[in-house]
């Protein structure tokens, strides 16, 4: 029987599709929002119930293409994570918009491992690395790449060995188990948590052909062929 459990380290949970940040920064896939679309809470629930009955150790994050802090229920599902898989590590990568120390210190009792903080001004530098707080603390200073481009670049012709989609599982905001991040059009899906059991979707032989394929270095889909990341 396949053993996707112990291949995954991480669960990212991509809330929504809303940032502070995404009107600015022209080279953030969410810079034109038509429409906010919201991963429903049962989908998050669901995910981690499942985890939970595996005795899951690894990473839980809430975001990909989105700001985890602007979401009301982040604390809410933090510390579901932590009830349901209480040896997880659970991180928060966010701009930092409206964090101050109290803020980070309650993210910290409701049972947050790690805030990874991303300054894009100096000013908001400062102010991170002014915080004194009990949560461990990361602070970088992001570039923003040309991922947008990733679909049409032309082809690396790579062997390289990649273990998505299983390393990280990506949960989408539309409900979609998704094959990384940077398929940030959800061109390659595996099947839809609305209607279908985690479990089925990470058994199912699409999602196992396609791991299976990566890792031997067989970069079939069209955005793999022109990626040169390696989960």
């Amino acid at each position: 029987m396949f053993d996707y459990k112990s291949k995954i380290n991480r669960i990212s949970f991509e809330l929504s599709n809303l940032c502070h940040y995404a009107p600015v920064h022209k080279k953030c896939p969410l810079h034109s929002i038509e429409k906010p679309i919201i991963l429903p809470r049962q989908i998050v629930y669901h995910v981690l119930d499942t985890a939970s009955s595996w005795g899951y150790r690894g990473k839980i994050a809430f975001h990909t293409y989105n700001e985890p802090g602007i979401d009301p229920r982040l604390f809410m599902l933090i510390a579901y994570a932590k009830e349901k898989c209480p040896d997880s590590y659970v991180l928060i990568m966010s701009s930092g918009f409206y964090l101050d120390e109290n803020l980070l210190d309650e993210y910290k009792d409701v049972g947050a491992n790690e805030m990874i903080l991303s300054a894009y001004s100096s000013k908001d530098y400062e102010r991170f690395t002014s915080f004194k707080t009990n949560i461990k603390l990361t602070i970088q200073k992001p570039e923003l790449d040309d991922r947008l481009d990733i679909y049409s670049r032309r082809e690396l012709l790579l062997n390289k060995v990649c273990s998505a989609p299983y390393s990280e599982l990506m949960i989408t905001r539309e409900g979609y188990v998704g094959l990384c991040c940077l398929d940030w059009k959800r061109e390659n899906v595996f099947g839809s948590l609305h209607n279908q059991a985690l479990e089925e979707v990470l058994g199912s032989e699409k999602m196992q052909v396609a791991y299976e394929n990566l890792i031997e270095g067989r970069r079939g889909f069209n955005i793999c062929r022109r990626c040169d990341w390696s989960r």
